[in-house]
C-alpha cells in the first residue's frame, strides 16, 4: 500500500465548519484490511529544510537500538527513501515489522511507518500498531525538533504575538477506524449513476438569493463507518465544540464538476450509501424598508419609514446523503445548503437537518434535477 503523505499537508476545506483537520500521529494512523491481512500506516511532518539522509540515520539507529535488524536500504521509482527493519526471530510474535518511508512533498517532508502485512505471520491489533509506530516517530530526533517548532509557533514566540484565546467547548474525536481499503473497495467502478444540480439558497431582509452552482467542485465519499460517525459527531457538536477529523479521509473520495447550470454526475458506481458535497460563497445585494417609528400630533399619527441598502455574503456548505439500492440504477438529487432556521428554536431544529425542504425551509426543489 503506498504511503498517503500528501493528505496531511493538502487538506481542502469542505468538513472545515466546525471542524480541525488533526495533526498529530494518533489521530492520522489509517488501518486498511484486505483478503485477511491488515495493513498499518502512521505519519509524522518534518522541519522544512530537513536533511533526508540525516533523518535516514535516525530511523536505522533507532530501530537497532529497539532490537531490530535492517533488512532493506532502496530508492522507490517515486524517489522516496524506503528503509524496512524486522524484528529478531526470538521476537516474531511481536511482528511490528515495518518500512519508513523519507518523503519530500510539495508542503513539507515527511516521514512514515507502514506495516509489512503478511497473512502466514501473527500480526498486532490496531491499538497496539498504533502505539508502535506513533511512539516509534515521536522519539525520532528530527521530529521531537519539529514538533517543538510548532509548539513554539503555536504558542506566539513573536513580542507582539496576540494572547491565545480561551478554549470553549470540547475536542471531539471519532472512534471508528479509519480504513483506507473499505472507502477504495467502495469506489471501485460499477455500473451505477448519481445525476444532480447544485444549488444555493440565502435569504436576507426578507429577498431570497437562488444561484446555480456554476463550474464548482463537488465530491462523492463512500459512507464508511469512520466517515458515518464523522457526521453524527459534526451534527450533534455543540456551540464551540471541534470534531477532529484525520486528513485522510480526503484520500477516499471521487471528485466531479458541475456545468454552467450547476449540473454535475458521478458514474460508474457500485451500490452502496455516498455523501455527495459541495461548497460556494454566494453574494446578495439590495434596499430594504425600515419602520423608524411614528409621531403623533392631535388629529393625526404619521409613521416614518426609511429606505437603506444591504450587502450579505454566505458560504454555504452542501450536502446529501444517497442511496444506490440496485446494479445500474440512476438516482436524481437536488444539492442544497442544510436547512437554516434562526433563534434558539432554530437551533434545535438545525440539528441534523441534511437541506432544507417545506414552507421553514429554503429549497431549491423548484430545480430538481429533470
Amino acid at each position: 500500500m503506498l504511503l498517503l503523505c500528501l493528505g496531511l499537508l493538502h487538506a481542502p476545506a469542505l468538513f472545515a465548519q466546525q471542524q480541525r483537520v488533526a495533526t498529530g500521529c494518533e489521530d492520522n494512523f489509517i488501518v486498511g484490511r484486505r483478503d485477511g491481512v491488515v495493513d498499518y500506516q502512521a505519519n509524522a511532518l518534518l522541519a522544512k529544510g530537513t536533511d533526508m539522509r540525516q533523518m535516514a540515520a535516525q530511523v536505522k539507529q533507532a530501530a537497532e537500538r529497539a532490537g531490530y535488524r535492517i533488512d532493506s536500504e532502496e530508492t522507490a521509482s517515486s524517489g522516496n527513501l524506503e528503509i524496512t527493519f524486522l524484528p529478531n526471530k526470538a521476537s516474531r510474535d511481536a511482528w511490528y515489522a515495518v518500512t519508513a518511508v523519507l518523503a519530500k512533498t510539495p508542503g513539507a517532508p515527511v516521514v512514515g511507518l507502514r506495516s509489512l502485512g503478511d497473512g502466514e505471520l501473527k500480526q498486532q491489533s490496531a491499538p497496539q500498531m498504533r502505539s508502535f509506530m506513533c511512539g516509534f516517530l515521536a522519539d525520532l530526533p528530527g521530529v521531537k525538533s519539529n514538533t517543538a517548532q510548532v509548539a513554539q509557533q503555536e504558542a506566539g514566540t513573536d513580542r507582539g504575538a496576540a494572547p491565545a484565546s480561551k478554549k470553549k467547548g470540547r475536542e471531539i474525536r471519532p472512534k471508528a477506524e479509519l480504513d483506507v481499503f473499505a472507502a477504495k473497495q467502495a469506489l471501485e467502478p460499477g455500473d451505477a449513476t448519481i445525476r444532480g444540480k447544485a444549488c444555493t439558497t440565502n435569504s436576507a431582509h426578507g429577498q431570497q438569493f437562488r444561484d446555480y452552482l456554476s463550474n464548482e467542485s463537488v465530491f462523492l465519499y463512500p459512507v464508511t463507518p469512520y466517515l458515518d460517525e464523522v457526521i453524527r459527531l459534526y451534527e450533534k457538536a455543540g456551540p464551540g465544540d471541534t470534531v477532529v477529523i484525520s486528513p485522510f479521509i480526503h484520500e477516499m473520495r471521487m471528485a466531479g464538476r458541475t456545468n454552467s447550470e450547476g449540473e454535475f454526475q458521478f458514474a460508474r458506481l457500485k451500490p452502496g450509501k455516498y455523501l455527495v458535497m459541495a461548497e460556494s460563497d454566494a453574494a446578495g445585494a439590495g434596499t430594504y424598508v425600515n419602520y423608524d417609528g411614528a409621531t403623533e400630533t392631535q388629529d393625526t399619527i404619521t409613521h416614518h419609514y426609511s429606505e437603506h441598502e444591504f450587502f450579505r455574503e454566505w458560504h454555504n456548505i452542501l450536502k446529501d446523503r444517497v442511496t444506490i439500492s440496485r446494479p445500474g440504477q440512476t438516482v436524481k438529487i437536488s444539492l442544497t445548503p442544510p436547512f437554516r432556521a434562526q433563534g434558539v428554536v432554530g437551533r434545535l431544529l438545525n440539528r441534523g437537518q441534511q437541506k432544507g425542504t417545506g414552507i421553514m425551509g429554503l429549497s431549491c426543489s423548484e430545480w430538481q434535477f429533470k
